[in-house]
């Protein structure tokens, strides 16, 4: 069984049927135009906060608009864009009126929308408002608990009060404490939220900061390891269980900031780890629907430690990792299917055969990238040839295999700098994050971006 398989099955839901398609990227709308093309969808508008980079639609075959967006981090722009898509410009309510005069289109939204209205159209397949609510970093004991997942401990405390300085002494293994912010500003993820506290005046400097940010901060010892999620899909009748992926969680030298930029599967954890992982990804999936009638996508997020795999959160949708499952399955329309399941529809998804082919494809086809956004942007992409094994960092020699490239392209709304390793250069289960850190020492080099120094977690099973 392959990919087209899903495809046809799902190909009638969207059959003469028309989608306000809202999307970061012009370029990551691509391959759902395309889907729906071949599915005999009317011809669908995008929402976008930039082109993006990579293919971008034909404009035969979509109709689009760019809006405005603003902010300094990734979270900014995420919640610059939804604003945006829940209040549109007057000219742009306007345009996606004349191309659905009659009302008839729904919306295809991104992992983080709710079930408001998008230009007076209802949504397809969205996420019910208890579902958003799992992304709280405040919540997760009651499922993990039903779940019977291992974790380390943790609290949840005010900011403002005094029980911070309670609980650090019994949450610190020795390598001080992680905390992460409540939902007051709304979702967060990418690890800005995040701060790594070994010192008092790391613990003065993050109550300051997350003073003006939350309410309150939960805390658990810091987990030296891999970071690392484990993705699921829930069906009515089964729960698939993928394999690990490795998250690219960066220290940020000098500070108390992580920064996340990107996802890899080149890394392998030992085999007993990957299959406890995937069970709990089972158990947390079998959870999830019992308690909350859920289905579709969901990551289980943590760190590979010395004793094993760690939880430290759920992510309540399909997580970025998942393209590098994907990577092998280009005929794959994993988003219709994920909108198809929260939808309700009722066909027959082959669980069992899904999780297979999900498994083949990430064992067998490696990828992973490495991303930050930064202030300045080229007149024109610039890319260089690189190479990053045995603590080397340069560029590539004429004639010499290179390992990886660097990039800088204009990304949303600034410019962005990227490590893209060779698959066919990087060793199977080996931790890509050295390489992307000394790919972006490189890029540094060369184009003099003043970019923050890194330094990558430590397998310790390597």
């Amino acid at each position: 069984m392959d990919a087209t398989y899903w495809t046809r099955l799902l190909a009638s839901e969207y059959t003469g049927r028309k989608f306000l398609i809202v999307s970061e990227s012009l370029a990551g709308a691509t391959s759902l135009v395309r889907f729906l093309a071949e599915c005999g969808a009317q011809r669908p508008f995008i929402l976008a906060a930039t082109e993006g980079m990579g293919e971008l639609p034909d404009p035969a075959d979509a109709e689009w608009a760019l809006l405005v967006t603003t902010g300094k981090t990734h979270m900014g722009l995420i919640r610059s864009f939804l604003e945006s898509v829940t209040n549109l410009p007057a000219e742009v309510e306007a345009q996606i009126d004349a191309w659905d005069p009659s009302d008839i289109a729904e919306v295809l939204d991104g992992f983080l929308a709710a079930e408001s209205l998008v230009a007076g159209r209802h949504h397809y397949g969205t996420r019910p408002q208890a579902w958003l609510d799992l992304e709280d970093k405040m919540v997760i004991d009651q499922l993990w608990d039903l779940a019977a997942v291992r974790r380390a401990p943790s609290a949840i405390v005010s900011v403002a009060g005094s029980e911070i300085d309670q609980v650090l002494g019994d949450l610190d293994w020795g390598a001080g404490t992680v905390w992460v912010a409540d939902n007051t500003e709304g979702w967060h993820g990418g690890a800005e939220y995040l701060r790594w506290v070994q010192s008092g005046a790391d613990a003065s400097g993050a109550r300051d900061w997350f003073a003006t940010r939350c309410e309150r901060v939960r805390i658990m010892p810091f987990l030296e390891g891999i970071p690392c999620s484990v993705h699921g899909f829930v069906f009515p009748d089964d729960v698939a269980a993928i394999r690990p992926i490795e998250m690219l969680v960066l220290r940020k030298a000098g500070t108390t900031e992580f920064r996340y930029v990107g996802t890899a599967s080149f890394w392998d954890p030992p085999p007993y780890h990957r299959e406890v992982m995937r069970d709990l990804a089972r158990r947390v999936g079998r959870a999830l629907r019992a308690e909350y009638e859920y289905v579709g996508g969901f990551t289980v997020d943590g760190v590979m430690t010395r004793d094993g795999f760690l939880p430290t959160e759920l992510n309540p949708r399909m997580g970025a990792g998942i393209r590098r499952a994907l990577r092998g399955l280009p005929d794959l329309a994993l988003a219709a299917i994920n909108r198809a399941l929260i939808a309700g529809v009722d066909v027959a998804y082959r669980s069992r055969e899904f999780e297979r082919m999900l498994l083949q494809a990430a064992d067998g086809a490696r990828s992973g990238i490495g991303f930050l956004m930064v202030d300045a942007f080229p007149d024109v992409k610039q890319e260089f040839n690189v190479v990053l094994s045995g603590g080397q960092a340069r560029l590539a020699r004429p004639g010499e295999t290179p390992e990886a490239t660097i990039t800088w392209d204009r990304g949303s709304p600034s410019g962005s700098v990227a490590v893209r390793p060779d698959p066919d250069q990087v060793p199977v289960g080996v931790s890509i994050a050295p390489w992307i850190v000394r790919g972006f020492e490189v890029a540094d080099r060369v184009w003099e971006l003043g970019l923050p120094q890194f330094t990558a977690a430590e397998d310790l099973h390597g």
